[in-house]
């Protein structure tokens, strides 16, 4: 008789930070609070997917803060206006600890979910004054 051997791949032991969710709106400034300050040199950046070519840096702030300005939690377009990347949607970050002796690891992983921002998006405010001309206008045509 054979034993079956139960593999749980889903009960792994990591030693990188898992941070929940940060949700964020598009323009608008983002700041990572990592609960501490570390030693060494910090880098981090965000992408939509592993194999996006497409990345953003976090500017760090006192080894503690990782921001993002409100240029990049924008949309990037190229010169015809045409948009390269969205911003709205899932991105994943992580943060590379440097230290004094050249050692590299990852310390946090993490998730941002952007959203549109209403009040920073395009549109027009529908004044009673132009509401009442639109409906004269197609009350003028149907009459006539």
């Amino acid at each position: 008789m054979f034993k079956k051997i139960k593999k749980d791949m889903n009960r792994r032991i990591s030693s990188i930070r898992n941070l929940r969710t940060i949700k964020g709106l598009r323009n608008d400034e983002l700041i990572i609070d990592l609960g501490k300050t570390f030693e060494g040199e910090l880098k981090s950046w965000m992408k939509k997917s592993a194999n996006s070519p497409y990345y953003r840096v976090f500017e760090i702030i006192d080894n503690r803060y990782l921001k993002l300005s409100k240029e990049k939690t924008a949309d990037y377009i190229d010169e015809n206006g045409c948009i390269i990347e969205e911003i709205a949607g899932k991105w994943y970050f992580d943060v590379e600890q440097t230290k004094g002796d050249g050692s590299c690891k990852t310390i946090y992983m993490g998730r941002i979910l952007f959203t549109n921002d209403i009040s920073c998006t395009n549109g027009i405010e529908l004044f009673p004054t132009i509401v009442d001309s639109i409906f004269n206008n197609q009350f003028n045509n149907f009459f006539s």
